[in-house]
């Protein structure tokens, strides 16, 4: 049996859809966030509401928790540090995170080989992959705090002046330099004192040796995250002290795509901005993934011009990932009688010869193309590795190779894949960010796009792409840069189905009366996909956080955030959905076809009209009442499934039913 580690496979035999999951550089895909938290005497002292119940779509039971309780801003920055790691622990946990903690009268800091460690800093949760018992522990801390506001003073008793500020970033450089290569590297700095030199001299000073330390640590790349927490009693002022230091990290005038985020409304990016304490949870949840980076190479315009580039995944579908598998360890538990532990399973993959039953190794088999059924020699074509690597990229090398510009006009179907976001880097090709700016203002001055040549890493097929620049609107956080679309080839084109083309025009009472239901309940605002947490997702998160962690499950409903509103869209446009609907079942072309609006073959029609009908036998108990056709029609109208008896029919239907009802009696 030969056995082919993974990594290994992949190199080996790449296969194009795998290596587009794949992110550029392996360790990319680990991202490192410290929580610095300041545990001084003002984030003990100042109480705020405590966080309500649903935190980035997903809930944090607290049972008994009186309404309008009060809690302290190290208890609620905390709880933004649980919420993210609650996250991590199921949806990334690969990523590093850790807690520390400053100002406080004890040092709990553990020695990093010989590297001096300044005192009152506390590492609550030591950098590394989420530990459950620690993070326990924690949440035990905030369930104690609740019930005891003084808890967290004892537990981590405040200093009673300020600690240098360089000395906390210190030992925050030094815990995160030790976790060696992977993909961003971030510090969450959360404070609420705006000005912590205040009366002490040289403050000047003091702050162009902070600047310089966030440039330092920028060209490390190691991003700070300012949360600058301000309440209702004390505004927090920026300007004092914070803003010019924050500044320093983006001083080359094109910072980093994540950083760009942050970018004040008034246009004036000083690196920082007060955050009300409602909403520190939300802007956790916004930052805790960082827009990784998928690919980077060149951007090359003919000979001798090239421009480094990055390219973003804006886009992946969360998954709820992959089991691992394991068997129960039973022997050694009935040694030490001790509770079951559980063994992993290693998979291995082996390679037979189908006629001989011969296992084979990676250099004894090789790839065929057959046609037909023969398996002569006349009916395939064979080829070696490189040979098969060659076929997919015609000689191609990893990169953007632009083509031309043309005007700005791209058709929707063009957007066959997720795009990439673009954007430029100095690192290898000197002034690549200075010459990808002028490209864009070019580009957007001359309303063009380019088309280019593209191929993310070596073993994929090279796609055509276009290539759409984005100004920069500070305003809304939104950065210059590039949009990559991949475009189809004329062999992926299909025309619209035939059948389409002889459908009947609407008359214009139908045209009419759609006008109205469309302006009636048009959104004035922007569709926002953020603000829909897939709540399927978010169950399974739920299911397993608090397996994890020993806690109950919460008996509340799943909060849905995708479902209609019904009661509100029949109050808006359901009478005119129903006159719609009655102009189209009593136009006369469709009478004479022999069809009419909701019927197939002559079965039982059901229409808006007569969902208040369907309502009332419904609080009567009388739907089983209802023929079979009668009910399809109606499952139909709904969008739920038709299959099944007579009795599944009716079990759906009343379930779906007794949801209308209760969302109608709410709204």
């Amino acid at each position: 049996m030969s056995y082919i580690p993974r990594a290994a496979a992949r190199e080996a035999d790449p296969d194009p859809d795998e290596l587009e999951l794949l992110s550029y550089d392996e360790e990319s895909a680990k991202d490192v966030i410290l929580f610095l938290i300041d545990a001084g005497a003002r984030m003990h002292d100042t109480l705020v509401p405590a966080a309500a119940a649903e935190q980035t779509g997903m809930r944090i039971k607290r049972e008994g928790e009186a309404q309008g309780a009060q809690v302290s801003l190290l208890h609620r920055a905390l709880e933004g540090a649980v919420s993210l790691m609650r996250q991590k622990l199921v949806a990334s946990p690969r990523d590093l995170v850790g807690v520390m903690l400053y100002n406080t009268q004890e040092t709990n800091m553990a020695q990093i080989g010989k590297t001096s460690m300044y005192e009152h800093t506390y590492m609550l949760e030591p950098i590394g992959m989420i530990d459950i018992a620690n993070l326990a522990g924690i949440i035990d801390d905030l369930d104690l705090s609740r019930d005891d506001p003084t808890h967290l003073r004892t537990r981590f008793e405040p200093l009673d002046s300020e600690m240098r500020i360089h000395h906390a970033w210190s030992n925050a450089l030094n815990a995160i330099k030790q976790t060696g290569k992977t993909g961003s590297k971030r510090i969450f700095f959360v404070t609420h004192t705006d000005d912590p030199y205040a009366g002490k001299a040289n403050v000047a000073g003091v702050r162009r040796h902070l600047e310089e330390r966030v440039a330092q640590y920028a060209a490390r790349g190691i991003e700070f995250e300012p949360f600058l927490l301000e309440t209702d009693e004390r505004a927090f002022d920026v300007s004092r002290f914070w803003g010019p230091i924050f500044a320093a990290a983006h001083a080359d005038g094109f910072a980093s795509a994540s950083s760009r985020a942050s970018t004040p409304a008034d246009g004036s990016f000083n690196g920082a901005r007060p955050l009300r304490i409602d909403e520190l949870d939300a802007h956790v949840a916004q930052r805790h993934t960082p827009k990784r980076v998928n690919f980077r190479g060149p951007l090359k315009f003919g000979k001798g011009c090239t421009i480094g580039v990055k390219g973003y995944g804006l886009v992946k579908k969360a998954e709820k990932g992959n089991p691992t598998k394991v068997i129960p360890d039973t022997a050694a538990a009935e040694a030490d009688g001790g509770p079951t532990s559980y063994l992993e399973v290693d998979t291995r993959t082996e390679q037979i010869c189908v006629d001989t039953g011969k296992p084979l190794g990676p250099n004894d088999v090789e790839q065929a193309f057959f046609f037909g059924s023969d398996a002569s020699l006349r009916s395939k074509v064979k080829f070696g590795r490189e040979e098969i690597a060659r076929l997919k990229s015609f000689g191609q090398k990893p990169g953007i190779e632009v083509l031309g510009f043309k005007p700005n006009a791209l058709a929707v179907r063009d957007n066959i894949k997720t795009a990439y976001f673009l954007y430029p880097f100095d690192d290898i090709w000197k002034n690549s960010r200075r010459c990808f700016a002028a490209l864009i203002a070019s580009m957007l001055k001359r309303h063009v796009m380019g088309i280019a040549i593209f191929m993310r890493v070596q073993g994929n097929q090279p796609v055509f792409c276009a290539l759409l620049p984005q100004a920069e609107e500070r305003e809304r956080g939104i950065p210059a840069g590039m949009h990559l679309i991949p475009l189809p080839y004329a062999d992926d084109i299909r025309e619209a189905p035939a059948k389409h083309a002889a459908q009947l025009e609407a008359n214009s009472k139908q045209v009419e009366a759609a006008k109205l239901i469309v302006k009636a309940y048009a959104k004035t605002g922007e569709f926002r996909p953020e603000d829909f947490p897939n709540p399927a997702l978010a169950h399974h998160y739920e299911v397993l956080i608090n397996t994890a962690l020993g806690k109950p499950l919460g008996a509340e409903e799943l909060v849905d955030r995708t479902l209609p509103n019904y009661a509100g869209i029949q109050k808006r446009v359901g009478p005119r959905i129903a006159q719609w609907s009655d102009f189209i079942a009593g136009d006369e072309r469709l009478l004479l076809s022999g069809g009419g609006a909701g019927k197939s073959g002559g079965g039982a029609s059901f229409g808006t009209k007569d969902a208040a009908a369907l309502l009332e036998r419904h609080s009567r108990a009388e739907v089983s009442k209802l023929k079979v056709d009668e009910l399809k029609a109606a499952l139909e109208y709904y969008r739920l499934s038709k299959t099944g008896k007579k009795a599944e029919l009716v079990e759906r239907l009343e379930d779906h039913l007794d949801g209308l009802e209760k969302k109608m009696k709410k709204g």
